[in-house]
């Protein structure tokens, strides 16, 4: 039997911060899409705060709130001292909560009843790279913060 350990290596390390920066290139050129491609591209090589959070800002360019809501939250979740939140995020905390409560959303609970474990919970209106499998151990507190509130049974 053998166990193979994979490491991040400093190629690895090198193409994410070189699509880091290639989504910071597209992002001041206006094309957010791309960009946010580019920083999700980064982000699976290495997930890092900063990816997520310059993945939500992409996102509220685009006046995609909810997305860019979750990526922000995850952007709190990973902060570290090492990769800290940028400046600007407590503007977009508060932009992203008002467009929230103005948008033409609602707020939903799901219940699963009887409680049967393995439950699993799909944002399906997002991206395919949005819905992660296995659901990280942060995804219940952003779910809450995108309104939804998701109990693992």
């Amino acid at each position: 039997m053998a166990v193979v350990l994979v490491l991040p290596t400093a190629a690895s390390a090198d193409g994410a911060d070189q699509l880091r920066v290639q989504g910071e290139k597209l992002a001041k050129q206006g094309n957010y899409a791309e960009a946010i491609d580019a920083f999700k591209a980064s982000d699976a090589l290495r997930p890092r705060a900063s990816n997520a959070c310059y993945i939500a800002l992409a996102y509220s360019r685009r006046q995609l709130w909810s997305q860019a809501e979750i990526f922000l939250g995850l952007c709190h979740v990973r902060a570290t001292d090492s990769d800290p939140l940028p400046a600007w995020v407590a503007a977009a905390d508060e932009q992203i909560t008002r467009k929230l409560a103005t948008a033409d959303v609602a707020a939903i609970t799901l219940r699963v009843s009887p409680e049967i474990a393995g439950v699993v919970l799909t944002i399906s209106s997002f991206a395919p790279d949005s819905a992660r499998d296995p659901l990280p151990p942060d995804v219940p507190r952003l779910l809450r913060r995108a309104r939804v509130h998701l109990r693992r049974c």
